[in-house]
């Protein structure tokens, strides 16, 4: 297959734009609905399912069907609602997101879909919004919406931090799965190498969230150099001194 090279700069800046860089564009995403479907979803084998998905190098990396055991529209919670844009605060409560290999991707995935664009810093009042995923057990998992308020605590510095749920709030039934893998799930968190002269940062990794953690190790602490008190009273005197050569 030919390929024909861009004549236009317009063309050209389009392409650069798709080509693999450091650092990569914000995702985005395509949400379809069926054309048979009822006012929640549905589908006549599977109704009431949503089906999760993404890629990686033009093929599809992971995907997910979840069945909406219970929906709970956020018309019907009175709590107002957030700030466009506000990065959320995403918690994945329960061990089974670290033990069960199914649920670890899927919380992954879930990350990966609702933490929106990469910033550097979020001021405190930014935090407006908490995703809560829940699971219960290998197939039930919650998920909850919830509005945080600060108010002002007497006794602390730091705000009283008060949750009100917003909505929608739906409970799911983990179903059918397609996970990538190992490999080729180690090849899309792969990295490119970036050239700088910065000293390479030693003993340090980053965990699920990419926070950045390190390990120090102390030199070898010698004992005898240390600085220590000089008490008077364990001073001898000098008579008491020449008395003993005296002797």
């Amino acid at each position: 297959m030919r390929v024909e090279k861009t004549k236009t700069r317009r063309g050209k800046s389009f392409l650069e734009d798709r080509a693999p860089k450091l650092i990569e564009n914000d995702k985005t995403a395509i949400i379809m609905r069926g054309n048979k479907m009822s006012e929640i979803v549905g589908k006549k084998k599977r109704p009431n399912t949503l089906t999760f998905g993404r890629f990686f190098d033009h093929q599809m990396l992971d995907m997910v069907e979840l069945q909406i055991e219970k929906f709970v529209s956020s018309e019907e919670f009175k709590a107002g609602g957030v700030t466009a844009g506000t990065k959320p605060c995403i918690i994945l409560q329960g061990p089974l997101f670290e033990s069960d290999p199914t649920l670890q991707r899927f919380g992954n995935l879930m990350v990966d879909w609702f933490r929106g664009p990469v910033v550097e810093t979020v001021r405190l009042q930014g935090l407006e919004l908490i995703i809560s995923l829940t699971a219960l057990d290998e197939k039930k998992i919650l998920l909850r919406f919830y509005k945080t308020l600060l108010k002002r605590s007497p006794n602390s510095e730091n705000p009283k931090v008060e949750l009100i749920e917003l909505g929608p709030q739906i409970d799911f039934k983990l179903d059918r799965s397609k996970l990538a893998s190992d490999d080729l799930f180690s090849t899309a968190l792969k990295k490119p190498k970036q050239e700088s002269n910065k000293p390479k940062d030693k003993n340090t990794k980053f965990d699920a969230f990419g926070n950045k953690m390190a390990k120090v190790h102390t030199g070898r602490q010698r004992l005898d150099e240390i600085q220590t008190r000089k008490v008077k009273a364990l001073k001898r005197k000098r008579s008491s001194e020449n008395m003993e050569i005296d002797d």
